[in-house]
């Protein structure tokens, strides 16, 4: 080549086959007109970039240094050097190369998009905003840049801020796949899964071949409680992407709520295997509550939930906590500040559980405040809960890093999540460190995992002293049971029998748990007791038309006649407690037992016969029975489980006379007792704040019954 003309034709069909996506065809063009003049600007920044098309990152990196030291004032050069360091991991030389190119361009919008999604990647949110922000001035419609920062937003839980601008992402590209899922995601985050359902729903119309979508909207569906629709629609991601691993969790998670148990038995080997990604220390799909459906060991449910714990730490720089009060006395200025986190201030069964929780705190010892987020769904729950905290800060609109920071200028000494891993948690706060003492209790059965939480409020029923090897917190056992109950809920008046249709001077076996707690090993256990039981029925609850058709049709292949299985629609709380207390005898299930459900059934007056099982969610049953003065009821295998359940079934007389205990007991016993079980919580937070002021680590508290 001894031209400029030839060089010039060798640089246009190179670029020709580059355009056409055939870097490897180009690569060698490139070399020729470098052969005939080594400085050649444009053939070294073509030839990294072909290099680097064909993923030959360290290849590329050498040619646009060897490139940079010929023309150290290439931009485009040291913008494509940035972007290949930090697809290295060498963060801090990219962003060092970033900077240079925008020294010299200061208004380089690539560069800028680029050096603000490295700062977001690497944690720095507050600088990758202000990057963001920064290239919006230059480009206000960029779908890309808005989809972009409308994500860093949602990682600080700014959801309402992140919506707006994923609708506006999407008005200027209405194809945007990852605007859609990103704005669907948001709306399913503020409880609005229909809206989610429409956005998804016109975006597939014109992606209808988007695995990605197809995913979005299973989970759309299963937020909506429409699970089948959820579990096709997971299908259609595997069918187009069978080894998308996110999608068959959401298929399962749907097909167990609606007790679809032979579509739901084939997955289990590959859900084991995902949990098995976490124990190697890898990425799970699995959420740390579903892992607490599924049979899986104790020692992978820890693994899931570390896994997330350590995601979303990575997220959250820490704030430094206010300056501590001392030792707490009774005068109102050094009272033990306490914060209390939590997303389910509302008709939900957390928010049943501490209706009465917050007033019962004696505030002349104690300064509560409850961090709350979520719509006001204007519940009596809602209504009942903030006339009796002392001070309600509404954080809904408020990111992770501010709610922190808000908590931080507060004061809180003593944090206690109530929310753990469970749908619309917000751990991210708590991972933050705004109080000196942290701590997880209520809502979430099982350890979180996570570095950020110094205690787990548990009881020594639920978490057995073998087990505490297994959580990442030190373990606050409370005595009883450690679940707060309200002793007085609203309850709308009792219905006859009749009215909703069980047969009158018929034992009736019953339980109220959702679809997904129910597998088949119990169900089976449950038709075995029938069977000994000739005079009994079974009444379960159908949280949706198609549990309730699975359910039928399993109960036929169990020979179980039609007129025994008895399915209970949803109803309002108030209404389902009136219910419940027509029932004789409840039936806990097994891997992820009867919790608030259980509690509701003791408080009704009906016996509860549960199993202890080898793991927190599969042992609240047991804690809140023997809280209720009814130890016999606890058994140990499936055997004493149906001995018992048939003994019961078959003698009306021993029968009514558990059923008249139980409830006299409610007035007694410890269960329902909340100012009682308030101040067992307030001596827990008392002695953990007392290790923390005189300078002591976290560490193992028992809590000794009230006189001893």
């Amino acid at each position: 080549m001894t031209d400029r003309s030839a060089a010039a034709r060798a640089l246009e069909e190179a670029l020709a086959l580059h355009r056409a996506g055939r870097p490897e065809a180009a690569e060698p063009l490139y070399r020729r007109v470098l052969r005939a003049s080594p400085d050649h600007k444009d053939a070294l920044y073509l030839l990294a970039i072909a290099q680097l098309d064909q993923r030959r990152i360290g290849d590329g990196t050498a040619t646009l240094r060897r490139l940079l030291v010929v023309n150290p004032g290439h931009l485009a050069g040291r913008h494509a050097l940035g972007k290949a360091l930090a697809a290295q991991g060498e963060t801090a030389a990219a962003r060092e190369t970033f900077a240079a190119v925008l020294a010299h361009a200061p208004g380089a919008f690539d560069t800028i998009l680029e050096l603000a999604n490295l700062e977001a990647r690497d944690g720095a949110a507050a600088v990758a905003e202000a990057l963001y922000r920064r290239a919006l001035q230059i480009a206000p419609g960029h779908p890309g840049l808005l989809s972009n920062l409308g994500l860093l937003l949602v990682t600080d839980g700014r959801t309402a801020e992140a919506e707006a601008l994923f609708r506006r992402a999407l008005a200027a590209d209405p194809a945007m796949i990852v605007a859609a899922v990103n704005l669907a995601t948001v709306l399913q985050s503020r409880r609005r899964p229909d809206e989610a359902e429409a956005v998804l729903a016109a975006a597939l119309a014109r992606r209808p071949a988007a695995a990605d979508l197809h995913h979005a909207m299973a989970v759309a569906h299963y937020r909506a409680k429409r699970h089948p629709e959820a579990a096709a629609a997971a299908a259609q991601v595997l069918r187009l992407d069978p080894g998308h691993r996110r999608a068959l969790v959401q298929r399962a998670r749907a097909l167990q709520a609606t007790c679809d148990w032979d579509s739901l038995e084939p997955l289990l080997p590959r859900l084991t295997a995902e949990a098995g990604r976490a124990e190697a220390g890898e990425d799970c799909e699995l959420s740390p509550h579903y892992a607490l459906l599924l049979p899986l060991s104790d020692i992978q449910r820890a693994a899931v939930a570390r896994a997330r714990s350590r995601v979303i730490g990575r997220r959250a720089p820490a704030v430094v906590p206010a300056a501590p009060t001392q030792d707490p006395g009774t005068s109102a200025r050094d009272r033990l500040r306490i914060g209390y986190l939590c997303g389910d201030v509302r008709d939900h069964a957390t928010g049943h559980l501490m209706r009465a929780m917050f007033a019962a705190h004696d505030r002349r010892r104690f300064a509560v405040t409850l961090y709350a987020w979520g719509p006001d769904d204007g519940s009596v729950y809602r209504r009942d809960i903030a006339a009796g905290v002392e001070r309600l800060v509404d954080i809904d609109t408020l990111g992770h890093a501010a709610a922190a920071e808000r908590i931080r200028a507060d004061g809180i000494e003593v944090l206690v999540d109530l929310n753990g891993h469970t749908t619309g948690a917000r751990l991210e706060i708590a991972a933050r460190r705004p109080a000196p003492v942290q701590a997880t209790y209520l809502a979430f059965p099982g350890t979180t995992g996570a570095d950020f939480l110094d205690y787990a409020i548990v009881d020594g029923i639920v978490v057995p002293s073998g087990q505490a090897a297994l959580y990442s917190e030190r373990l606050v056992r409370l005595p009883g049971s450690y679940q707060i109950n309200d002793r007085d809920p609203p309850c709308a008046a009792a219905p006859s029998r009749a009215a909703v249709g069980l047969p009158e001077g018929r034992p009736v076996l019953a339980c109220f748990c959702g679809g997904y707690k129910i597998d088949r090993q119990v169900f089976r256990l449950w038709c075995d007791i029938l069977a000994e039981s000739p005079a009994a029925v079974l009444w379960l609850l159908a949280d949706s038309p198609a549990t309730g058709r699975n359910l039928r049709a399993a109960a036929a292949r169990e020979g179980l006649a039609a007129d025994r299985l008895i399915l209970a629609d949803p109803l309002p709380k108030p209404a389902h407690l009136a219910r419940v207390g027509l029932a004789d005898l409840f039936l806990d299930t097994l891997v992820y037992g009867a919790h608030t459900t259980a509690s509701d059934a003791l408080w009704a007056g009906v016996p509860v016969v549960t199993r202890l099982g080898d793991a927190f969610a599969s042992r609240v049953g047991a804690s809140v029975v023997r809280a209720h003065g009814l130890p016999e009821l606890v058994v140990e295998d499936l055997g004493a489980y149906r001995r018992l359940a048939v003994a019961l079934a078959n003698d009306p007389q021993r029968l009514a006379a558990l059923r008249a205990r139980t409830r006299a007991n409610r007035a007694t016993m410890p269960l329902f007792d909340t100012a009682r079980g308030v101040r067992h919580l307030e001596r827990a937070y008392l002695a953990m704040w007392r290790r923390h002021a005189a300078g002591l680590p976290p560490d193992a508290i028992d809590i000794p019954a009230e006189g001893t």
